[in-house]
């Protein structure tokens, strides 16, 4: 879901970055990992109750299964109960 908004923003250029830089980054380094959406983030993700938007919902649950923070400034996820977060 990550990747899918990085294409996003980067298409309309209100960031930085690009996939392909972000896919060099993940092959430099390999304490970053590209995680596909599998049928157990879903779950996780509709238990997370105090994130409304679907994308950052997806994100947060994929964080919460995995047992791993997300960096973000969103204040949604940043006061959510279920996930930790660093910025």
């Amino acid at each position: 879901m990550v990747l899918a908004e990085i294409g996003y923003l980067s298409e309309r250029n209100k960031i930085d970055t690009n996939l392909g830089e972000v896919k060099d980054y993940c092959q430099k380094y390999s304490s970053v990992q590209i995680e596909p959406i599998t049928e157990s983030i879903i779950h996780k993700s509709f238990e997370i109750e105090d994130i409304p938007e679907l994308h950052d919902r997806i994100i947060a649950g994929t964080a919460y299964l995995k047992n791993l923070e997300v960096i973000t400034n969103d204040p949604m996820m940043i006061n959510s109960e279920y996930v930790s977060t660093i910025w």
